[in-house]
């Protein structure tokens, strides 16, 4: 149900005349950490990892269950992230 809603929102962004700035803009890759404190176990992990496979617009992450955080290298903004680890039914807040 989200990824459907947020799949549509990104071919909006992409389809809209934003101007040329912002389609550089979106081509540059970010790095993004997040916490996400109630990731308690290796399940939680393999959800997360999954997930952003599955998103396909993520370049590399890493889950680290021991510090309870996710980095995420794309060029997609933090909050199609955090959306993205929110609908696995996670809490994540952006460092």
């Amino acid at each position: 149900p989200f990824r459907i809603w947020l799949q549509q929102q990104e071919q909006l962004l992409h389809s809209s005349n934003y101007g040329q700035s912002n389609k550089s803009i979106r081509s540059t890759v970010m790095k993004y950490t997040f916490s996400v404190p109630d990731m308690s176990c290796g399940h939680c992990k393999s959800h997360i990892e999954s997930a952003l496979q599955e998103w396909g617009k993520a370049s590399s992450w890493t889950v680290n269950l021991e510090t309870k955080t996710v980095e995420v290298e794309s060029t997609e903004p933090a909050c199609m992230i955090a959306r993205i680890i929110q609908d696995e039914g996670y809490t994540p807040v952006e460092k």
